[in-house]
């Protein structure tokens, strides 16, 4: 991404992270391309607030400052985008504990109008509690169609089912870009399919439905999952 960004775009400009590293040949290859084309890099944690440009607010809610552990996941950066009535929280790759700490140190405020699914629709994150605190309209899993992790997990979406949340999963809808001026929203995506997550479940690779009938011909297994999640991306303004 960054790559990307920085040949055929405006560039960076600066990459927040954790500061917990990891030993994946990902977080090294990332490194290097920090390093690569000069980007910024800062760490951050709770109670900071990122300098975004603009109306946009960008409140750090984890890491917790101070010793946090070497767990990568539950030191994933937790941003809360805000911009006008509008907020985007996302959550990372935490686990059930973590949510349970956010939710006791920062209660309504995770209340989200759209809420990005931590760890990629796992049934490790995005439990009842958590949920019910961010209390979203949608939710977004970013996750291959047939995802070597099998997610999303069952239970997520049976959550997002019981709870009529709109639902968005790159492995059926393809690249989901949310756009708000503040107080309307508007989701756009590359494909078309059902945002229940009822129906959503139904499609899964593993689900029980033999026939997974609502799925478009050109969303298979071999054209969206290369194991790169289709992109998410909030625009504001």
């Amino acid at each position: 991404m960054i790559e990307h960004f920085e040949t055929t775009g405006e560039g960076i400009g600066t990459a927040y992270d954790s500061g917990v590293p990891s030993d994946s040949a990902t977080y090294g290859n990332y490194l290097d391309t920090v390093d690569e084309y000069d980007v910024e890099f800062l760490i951050v944690e709770s109670d900071d607030e990122l300098p975004l440009e603009g109306d946009v607010s960008a409140q750090v809610m984890n890491p917790p400052a101070g010793d946090a552990g070497s767990d990568v996941n539950d030191n994933s950066v937790v941003l809360a985008l805000e911009f006008g009535d509008f907020q985007y929280l996302a959550p990372g790759d935490v686990d059930t504990g973590v949510e349970q700490r956010l939710v006791d140190e920062w209660g309504s405020d995770l209340e989200s109008d759209v809420y990005k699914a931590g760890h990629h629709g796992s049934s490790t994150s995005s439990s009842d509690a958590f949920v019910d605190a961010v209390d979203p309209e949608m939710a977004i899993i970013s996750s291959a169609y047939d995802s070597q992790y099998g997610h999303p997990s069952d239970e997520v979406l049976e959550r997002f089912a019981e709870r009529e949340i709109e639902t968005y999963w790159t492995g059926v809808h393809g690249d989901i870009v949310v756009r708000t001026d503040g107080t309307s929203v508007d989701v756009e995506t590359r494909e078309s399919f059902s945002t229940d997550a009822e129906d959503i479940l139904a499609e899964t690779p593993d689900s029980d439905d033999e026939t997974n009938s609502l799925i478009s011909p050109q969303l298979t297994a071999d054209s969206v999952a290369s194991g790169i999640d289709g992109a998410v991306a909030p625009a504001m303004g």
